[in-house]
């Protein structure tokens, strides 16, 4: 299983694929913000602290001047989501499910835009469909028996 440094580079390395290879550029660009987001809302959202979540870090590097109360903030959003699911679940790490569920709980606030650019955030949603799959075989517990990934 990798670390969540790992799975940020993998994650930020996915958006130049869409960015480069989609017909527009709000495409390109709403791929590019997707990619950002599953940075922040990945899968490992059902870890509450910064050990195995590293959009704590994150945060705490956006938020320089406020790191304790943007944290606090974060971590009192997304209590009820960690503590519906538990860690590696079918629900939070499954691809196209979990993002589904995250993106519900915690970007919400996307739906309104659906209206105005619906192509758009399709391409917004399926960068961050794709960031999950990402993180899906990057937990694969067979890189470990290659010794590949370790924490």
């Amino acid at each position: 299983m990798a670390t969540g440094k790992v799975h940020v580079i993998a994650t930020l390395l996915t958006a130049p694929t869409g960015i480069f290879q989609l017909p527009t550029n709000k495409a390109g660009f709403a791929w590019a913000i997707g990619c950002l987001i599953a940075t922040v809302i990945t899968p490992d959202l059902d870890i509450l602290d910064s050990s195995g979540n590293y959009s704590f870090y994150i945060i705490r590097e956006t938020f320089p001047k406020l790191p304790t109360i943007a944290e606090k903030a974060w971590s009192i959003y997304w209590f009820p989501y960690s503590k519906i699911f538990s860690h590696r679940s079918f629900w939070t790490h499954f691809p196209v499910i979990g993002t589904a569920i995250r993106l519900v709980y915690g970007a919400w606030w996307l739906l309104p835009l659906y209206g105005i650019w619906p192509r758009e955030v399709a391409w917004l949603v399926l960068a961050v469909a794709c960031c999950d799959v990402m993180h899906f075989v990057l937990d694969w517990r067979l890189w470990r028996l290659v010794g590949m990934f370790r924490q």
